[in-house]
């Protein structure tokens, strides 16, 4: 992100990179659902014992679209994902 930002320097465009966590999607819902108790493995993995929402993480990226503030940065969005 830092190298994408210095390339852009003077052009008006700022960057960010948004890492979201394990989104509750129809996707990962599907893909879950043939295997008991993942989704809550899954949602264990955040220090809120969830899973991130899609309006959480289309909030973020808005926020980031939004703050040339944060040119550059790497944002976590993933509610404080536990490392195990």
């Amino acid at each position: 992100m830092k190298a994408s930002c210095q390339d852009l320097a003077g052009k008006g465009i700022h960057t960010c990179c948004v890492c979201p966590g394990v989104t509750e999607t129809e996707m990962l819902i599907e893909r879950c659902k043939h295997v008991p108790g993942l989704l809550e493995t899954l949602s264990g993995l955040s220090t809120y014992h969830r899973l991130l929402q899609p309006d959480e993480l289309a909030e973020l990226i808005e926020f980031c679209a939004c703050h040339p503030l944060i040119n550059g940065a790497m944002i976590h969005g993933n509610l404080g994902q536990v490392e195990r």
